[in-house]
């Protein structure tokens, strides 16, 4: 981890099990982030369906360009921690994150994007690596 890149205030080792949600928590400062459930193939091909009334090829079309869009964003994001932890590409990048996640209908996990987006905005020093691990770990299905 780059010598500008923190992990004070969040630890992944916060995370809870809650069995009936398959959710934990990570704690942010004093702010408690619920950590949703995994993203899969099946809910966000039917969330494409509904929401946007798109046929089956459609529904492909969009399912690739959003893996393609996590990945990118998760690859810059791994990038700028890996260079020099720049907050200001830190919050744009979030920012990226966050909309691709807000139109896939997962609000939840792009709460977590924008509670680092606006984290980096304001020069907080908390563990982004791990915010970002999280967040891969939680889209891997739809890599």
């Amino acid at each position: 981890m780059s010598k500008n890149c923190w992990n004070t205030s969040l630890s992944l080792n916060s995370l809870t099990s809650n069995p009936a949600s398959k959710t934990g928590n990570i704690i942010v400062k004093d702010e408690k982030i619920t950590t949703p459930a995994k993203v899969s193939v099946e809910v966000l091909r039917e969330h494409f369906k509904q929401n946007y009334n798109l046929d089956g090829e459609q529904v492909e079309l969009m399912l690739k360009s959003s893996s393609e869009s996590l990945r990118k964003s998760l690859d810059d994001l791994y990038a700028v921690l890996d260079k020099d932890c720049n907050l200001e590409d830190l919050a744009k990048i979030s920012h990226n994150i966050k909309g691709v996640l807000l139109n896939m209908g997962e609000s939840e996990w792009a709460e977590i994007a924008r509670t680092m987006e606006t984290s980096a905005m304001t020069g907080k020093k908390i563990d982004y690596r791990s915010m970002v691990e999280h967040i891969h770990k939680g889209v891997e299905g739809v890599l």
